[in-house]
Order: C-alpha cells, then sequence, then structure tokens
C-alpha cells in the first residue's frame, strides 16, 4: 500500500510538473512580442527571442528528466530572464553567486526557476523605476558529518506576506496555491525523503 501510496504521488507531481510547463500566456505574449518587433522591423531583436523562446522551450521538454546539472538550471534561468526582460521591457537584473563545484551537482529541474519566476511576477518594488534584483546563490554546506546543497533566490521586493509564508512552509499534498512551490517540495521529497 505504501509503494502505491508513493507511485501516485509521484505521478501527480509529474502531472502537475508537466501543467507548469505548458503556459500558453507565456508563449502567446512571446509570439505578440515578436509581431510588435516585425512591425518596427527590429530583426536582431526578433532573432534573439527567438532564440530564447526556443531554449526554453528545449529544456521544458525534457520532461523524463527528474534532475539536471545545476549548471543546466541556472542557463535555463539566465535564459528567462532574458525572455522577461525581450516580452516586458523590465529591468530585471539576475546575480549569480554560485561556486564552481556545485555547478555539475543534480538538482530537480525547475528548482530555481520557479522562485525566480516568482520574482518575476510578484515581487513589489514601489515604483515601476526601479530595477527587479535578483540573487541566485549556491553553495555546498556540511552538516553533521553529510553535505548538503544550499540554494537561495532573493529579491529587492517587499517579500511574501505572513499567510503566503505560512502556506508555503506547511505540509501541504493539495497544491491549490502556490503550484510551482508547493510542486518543488514535493518533488523534493520523492527524490530526497527527509532530507
Amino acid at each position: 500500500l505504501l509503494v502505491y501510496e508513493e507511485i501516485i504521488e509521484k505521478q501527480k507531481a509529474q502531472m502537475q510538473y508537466l501543467q507548469l510547463q505548458l503556459k500558453p500566456h507565456f508563449y502567446l505574449n512571446g509570439l505578440k512580442t515578436l509581431s510588435a518587433l516585425a512591425a518596427e522591423n527590429e530583426t536582431d531583436s526578433m532573432q534573439e527571442l527567438i532564440y530564447n523562446l526556443g531554449v526554453h522551450m528545449r529544456y521544458l521538454l525534457q520532461a523524463e528528466r527528474e534532475t539536471v546539472p545545476l549548471r543546466q538550471e541556472v542557463d535555463f534561468v539566465r535564459n528567462y530572464i532574458d525572455l522577461q526582460v525581450h516580452m516586458t521591457g523590465r529591468r530585471v537584473l539576475c546575480d549569480f553567486q554560485i561556486d564552481d563545484e556545485v555547478l555539475g551537482a543534480a538538482v530537480p529541474m525547475l528548482c530555481i526557476q520557479t522562485f525566480v519566476e516568482n520574482s518575476v511576477k510578484y515581487a513589489k518594488l514601489g515604483s515601476s523605476s526601479i530595477p527587479l534584483r535578483i540573487t541566485v546563490s549556491a553553495a555546498m554546506l556540511s552538516a553533521a558529518g553529510e553535505r548538503f546543497l544550499d540554494i537561495t533566490v532573493a529579491d529587492n521586493g517587499h517579500g511574501y506576506s505572513e499567510a503566503v509564508l505560512d502556506e508555503i512552509n506547511s505540509e501541504t499534498n493539495r497544491g491549490n496555491e502556490n503550484i510551482g512551490i508547493n510542486n518543488i517540495k514535493r518533488r523534493c521529497r520523492l527524490l530526497y525523503g527527509e532530507k
């Protein structure tokens, strides 16, 4: 029974993971931006955007992979930031502070991008003239004789409300709110157990 429940939980997490990838409004916004660039005859910008969209889709279509090297996730996040700048014109600055020794570490797909996307979507800065600043850091930590990968994503927004933090930090299996974060939590639990 426990094995069956674990299989069902894994299938649910994988299904939500796939659903998270299919964000038609994101691609429709990309096409709308391409149309505007075509109207302005901005061929260089069009080529960059088409390339970025292709990289984005190629990464997401690796659905059979549970983990990727941290280097690939970081490259995907860089591409995502470039897409956001192209598609929205918003000033987004992303600083990566990642120890070279951890770039080959296996991490769940979208484990960083999910939080970066939340920063892009929800960070409140008080003024549109203030650029969004995101910092992604990763380092190896040692505790109790074991090594752990510590990944942090921070931005210069006002932060989550207490209610949202309580929900994110709770043991939820529903995933009705904060779907991306809850999905990452479930996938990490499936991959790493209590660790």
